[in-house]
């Protein structure tokens, strides 16, 4: 599961920006969260991934290839 998460994030950063995947994971949302801990969002669980892996969020995100 977590390659496949890789494999989508690596298709994504490559992708036009115009495209509605990328806007959708551009977009940050306004507003409160309620209490207790945040939530993990997907963009965490990704960068958790690539440190298992060794791989560094920065360098990812240029490259656009995993």
């Amino acid at each position: 599961m977590k390659l496949s998460q890789l494999r989508w994030f690596g298709h994504l950063a490559r992708m036009n920006n115009d495209r509605y995947p990328k806007i959708a994971w551009q977009v940050r949302m306004e507003g409160k969260r309620s209490k207790g801990r945040p939530r993990q969002t997907w963009e965490q669980g990704i960068q958790d991934t690539m440190w298992e892996r060794g791989i560094e969020w920065k360098e990812a995100r240029m490259e656009g290839s995993l």
